[in-house]
């Protein structure tokens, strides 16, 4: 079986600790990235915590302007009680990280 590996693309330049998963997968890079991909989907599908209208416009609302990089998404569990929604404040407060980071992503308020 011939080893393939990432080949150098100015329009896609992975990490190098992406590269060097994708360089050393069994499946190839192809399939590699086709099941992180589909692995990602699926748990936003299956940990995204569900809000509401009123909810997701709290949260959109109280995030707006900010730039959510990992230390924020970590403490939207916590800052969520500056909305002044219960509900939300109920659902957010003892979120994980993966849950937290799969709503934020359903409800497209970080890119994923």
């Amino acid at each position: 079986m011939t080893e393939k590996k990432i080949s150098r693309n100015p329009s896609f330049t992975p990490s190098p600790h992406l590269r060097d998963y994708l360089n050393n997968s069994k499946t190839g890079v192809t399939q590699t990235l086709n099941d992180l991909f589909d692995r990602h989907r699926m748990m936003i599908e299956l940990d995204a915590i569900r809000l509401t209208k009123p909810e997701q416009q709290a949260l959109a609302a109280h995030l707006q302007g900010v730039f959510m990089d990992t230390i924020a998404i970590q403490s939207v569990p916590q800052d969520v009680i500056e909305t002044g929604n219960e509900s939300l404040i109920n659902k957010l407060q003892n979120a994980t990280f993966g849950q937290v980071l799969a709503t934020l992503t359903r409800y497209k308020l970080v890119q994923g």
